[in-house]
């Protein structure tokens, strides 16, 4: 028998700010059900949605084309880590 457990991570800034189902101090998953208002209640959907669409009227920052920055790492779609030293 496997020990997996479907689990959602929310990250920004690519730093994980939460997930669902959690984890307790005793390593037990802390019950927790898989629902649409569940899951726009828990990660706060409806004021990502607004945030996005507020930055997408053109209030945005430009993103740097270059790539990272001096010190700075992104995560590949294959999942391997660039640096700027790198390249």
């Amino acid at each position: 028998m496997t020990k997996q457990l479907p689990t959602v991570i929310m990250f920004q800034g690519g730093k994980e700010m939460m997930r669902r189902p959690q984890i307790d101090k005793k390593g037990r998953a802390v019950s927790w059900t898989f629902s649409e208002e569940n899951m726009i209640r828990e990660f706060n959907l409806n004021e990502l949605y607004q945030r996005g669409k507020k930055t997408s009227r053109g209030q945005e920052d430009p993103v740097p084309e270059e790539g990272p920055g001096p010190g700075e790492e992104r995560v590949l779609e294959n999942g391997e880590v660039e640096s700027k030293k790198d390249k």
